[in-house]
């Protein structure tokens, strides 16, 4: 006779059988960081790569931008500041709380409010700078951002 404590427990047990398949979701870059004996190395592995896995695809998307037409009274429009720009990291400079940021256009973009997190960049790297509600911020590609201001065009 079939009873529904029966099923229950046929139910539960079901489920424990499937917790090591589930386990083995992991990616293995994030596994990756277990081997890492420095503890301060293997947060920041962790912190990296789970930022890869959990940013949404398209995050960092370049913006489309139309060409400059002419109205029909003959004046040119004028193009909006671009919302979204990425360039190469020339250099990098950083002492204490502060951060210059060289792009391979020439462009050098200064930290310009306290950090909130730490940025991982280095020659070479791709910077995404975006101007939100009266400010820029320039990320890393594990989107880690802070405030900044162009020094220089």
């Amino acid at each position: 006779m079939w009873f529904p404590r029966n099923q229950t427990v046929s139910v539960m047990c079901l489920m424990v059988l499937a917790l090591p398949a589930a386990a083995d979701s992991l990616p293995p870059a994030v596994r990756a960081c277990i081997g890492e004996a420095d503890p301060a190395r293997r947060l920041a592995c962790y912190d990296r790569e789970v930022a890869r896995v959990i940013t949404p695809p398209g995050t960092f998307a370049p913006t489309t931008t139309t060409a400059a037409a002419a109205s029909p009274l003959g004046t040119p429009v004028t193009q909006p500041t671009p919302a979204h720009v990425i360039g190469k990291v020339r250099t990098v400079h950083s002492s204490g709380d502060r951060l210059v940021v060289t792009l391979e256009d020439g462009s050098v973009w200064e930290q310009s409010a306290p950090a909130t997190s730490e940025l991982n960049l280095r020659s070479g790297d791709t910077a995404h700078v975006d101007h939100e509600m009266a400010n820029w911020f320039l990320s890393d590609r594990y989107g880690n951002t802070v405030q900044v201001r162009l020094r220089q065009p």
